[in-house]
């Protein structure tokens, strides 16, 4: 049986979210904002969202702790995405990812 992993991409504003099977692009603070479209909003349900402006990317996570299941979680800012290749840095910063960037930072491996 394959393990659920679901890495998470909090997001305060309209951004590019690459698609791919182990992203899941999550909107924190909504209940602040507009919400945005194509993703997960972070109040619904039991939540926390309306202390985003104190915990900031908290609310994304205590929402995914009430809300989803999976085997593994993770946690990224939008613009800041995990390494799967041997870099200096565990992960890299980025003002647009795209498709090809998941490539080079091993999402296909």
């Amino acid at each position: 049986m394959e393990a659920v992993i679901k890495l998470y991409i909090s997001t305060h504003k309209p951004t590019h979210i690459p698609q791919h099977k182990l992203l899941v692009p999550l909107q924190i603070g909504t209940s602040l904002n507009a919400p945005l479209p194509n993703m997960l909003h972070d109040n619904v349900g039991d939540n926390i969202s309306a202390k985003n402006k104190i915990y900031c990317e908290l609310t994304g996570q205590y929402w995914v702790w009430k809300h989803e299941q999976a085997d593994y979680y993770g946690f990224f800012h939008y613009r800041r995405y995990f390494s799967f290749v041997k870099e200096e840095l565990p992960y890299r910063i980025l003002d647009y990812p795209d498709d090809a960037t998941l490539h080079e930072l091993g999402y296909d491996a």
